[in-house]
């Protein structure tokens, strides 16, 4: 595998961690607050029991637009409603309570377009929104007209005497600030929450909790609705119509503009990934070859081949013992064995038999392995000479 390619694979791997670490959370963390949830922080409980009290909620899992105008009369919707699709509920324009909770803690305002609803009479509840913290316990008791409701959170508005002129009713609070207070906006209203778990699964045990969200949606009047769209719930409409828009149809509404630029990335992305270069191309170097090494490895090939045992011992034999004599300052002219044994003997101390069985010539031919020996006493010949080897006539 090539530094590129290893290059490559670190980065999709690095890539996918990210993914793991950064989308999956956001998406399981979008359940957060569900009617379908059974987490501890779902409103699964509280949903069936709303609906074994007698006072069930729908669920809304369209964009708010559509809540706010009947999504039969829009017209993205209308090619779909006109197939076999059960069109969901239609809610009346007033009267309304929209229930929302909030996976992540918001800003307690709503956009213009929520406000315009509001204002025709209906009610939007938000449990979750951002506020500071606050000198007060985490949990608290607070007194309410159904009983205490159990807090969990050090957020509040802020002082109740210095409330906001906006604030027109504080329905839950204590000394610290209020938790849940009301905005009056028209003829509705809005409900804000410091906490997004007033209700949640794990205040099962705590049923005065229960029974205060159930009073604040209640006493509205008109259908009372909770926002799963909001928690990435669709209904069968909305996915139809996504599943419609196809690419043919995302191209045909596309500028010519994006399409080409479009084009051009994807061009750049296939460029890179076959590892192509811009630029003149370059030649490859031929590696320089050794001619003697080239020869050397030839002629021991064929020797090998051969079983020319007795050469290579003759020709590596006659060049050891010169360079042999040279250390031993005995000159380039082969000398017979007795002469050069007795001289190295001499020179460097050892006795000579190691070198009269180099020597010697073998009276068989050498397999491969006898002939590494053979070349192994040779080299323990130099190494003993070049430490004790001093030529003629030195002092």
């Amino acid at each position: 595998m090539t530094k590129r390619q290893q290059y490559l694979l670190a980065g999709v791997l690095v890539t996918l961690l990210l993914l793991t670490l950064l989308v999956a959370p956001q998406n399981s963390d979008r359940r957060r607050g569900s009617t379908y949830s059974r987490t501890p922080d779902g409103y699964g409980a509280w949903y069936e029991w709303m609906a074994e009290r007698g006072t069930p909620l729908q669920r809304w899992r369209q964009p708010f637009q559509n809540f706010r105008a009947p999504q039969l009369n829009t017209p993205a919707l209308q090619s779909v409603s006109s197939e076999a699709v059960t069109p969901d509920p239609i809610p009346p324009p007033t009267g309304n309570t929209l229930l929302r909770v909030y996976p992540r803690l918001e800003a307690p305002q709503i956009s213009s377009e929520e406000a315009l609803w509001v204002e025709k009479g209906n009610t939007l509840m938000i449990l979750g929104v951002s506020v500071p913290v606050q000198d007060a316990p985490f949990r608290t008791q607070q007194s309410s007209p159904v009983g205490p409701v159990l807090i969990e959170t050090r957020r509040r508005l802020g002082k109740l005497q210095q409330l906001e002129p906006e604030v027109t009713a504080v329905l839950l609070g204590d000394r610290f600030g209020a938790v849940v207070w009301q905005q009056q906006v028209g003829r509705g209203s809005v409900i804000y929450a410091a906490t997004p778990y007033l209700a949640a699964n794990a205040y099962q045990d705590q049923l005065d909790n229960y029974e205060f969200l159930a009073a604040l949606i209640s006493d509205r009047g008109g259908e009372r609705w909770v926002d799963e769209y909001l928690h990435g719930y669709k209904s069968e409409t909305i996915r139809m119509a996504a599943h419609q828009k196809s690419w043919v149809h995302y191209l045909a509404q596309t500028p010519l503009f994006i399409v080409g630029v479009q084009g051009i990335l994807l061009l750049l992305v296939l460029i890179w990934a076959q590892n192509r270069r811009f630029g003149l191309p370059r030649s490859l170097t031929s590696p320089k070859v050794d001619n003697s090494t080239a020869y050397i490895q030839a002629l021991a090939t064929v020797l090998q081949k051969a079983l020319c045992s007795e050469f290579v011992v003759d020709q590596v034999g006659k060049a050891e013992q010169l360079q042999l004599q040279q250390q031993l300052g005995l000159g380039d002219t082969l000398l017979d064995a007795p002469t050069l044994v007795k001289a190295w003997s001499q020179q460097t101390g050892y006795p000579g038999t190691a070198l009269e069985q180099v020597l010697r010539p073998p009276s068989h031919r050498l397999l491969d392995q006898d002939l590494l020996i053979w070349l192994g006493k040779w080299q323990t010949i130099r190494e003993q000479t070049q430490q004790r080897a001093r030529p003629t006539g030195s002092i």
